[in-house]
């Protein structure tokens, strides 16, 4: 069953990363070269921590906020997540929930509770295979913004990139 679950992922994966290069050529500009998304706060390019496990996935998701002018930072898991966000200044966070040593929604809730209100007040973006009523609640109710679900809508995730980059 878990061979058949991984299949899934990575045919959402492939789907995604196809819908992208779709997507890239569909918006590139005569230059190719996108202009920077300022943080209307700080007057400074975005900057968006993205962490998944799935080194596609994270690739996918960073070349897609790269294109929109936003400078991105991965982790792999929670645990590489918090030491990122303790190390420097992020505008938003994109994290999956299913990952080794910290999971999303732990990952979630420590951002929530942090003791630096630049850290504890990022807008969250959940990008997720979990699509039940359950875990949309929860991740609700645990302080997402977002959720979206894979296969990864690029065109959602830019909307709300922005949007919320834009509002902080």
């Amino acid at each position: 069953m878990g061979v058949k679950l991984e299949e899934a992922h990575e045919t959402a994966c492939f789907r995604s990363v196809l819908h992208f290069g779709m997507w890239v050529a569909r918006q590139q500009s005569p230059k190719g070269n996108p202009m920077e998304l300022i943080n209307s706060h700080t007057g400074q390019q975005a900057t968006v921590l993205v962490v998944d496990d799935s080194a596609m996935v994270r690739f996918l998701i960073q070349r897609t906020l790269v294109s929109i002018g936003i400078a991105t930072f991965s982790a792999p898991d929670g645990i590489a997540a918090v030491e990122l966000l303790i190390a420097r200044r992020f505008d938003a966070v994109v994290t999956d929930l299913e990952m080794p040593r910290l999971r999303g929604g732990d990952l979630i809730d420590r951002i929530r509770r942090h003791d630096c209100a630049e850290i504890r007040d990022l807008p969250i973006i959940v990008v997720s295979s979990l699509d039940d009523q359950v875990t949309k609640n929860r991740l609700r109710f645990l302080g997402a913004n977002v959720v979206l679900h894979k296969p990864l809508d690029i065109e959602k995730l830019i909307e709300n990139a922005r949007n919320y980059i834009v509002a902080c």
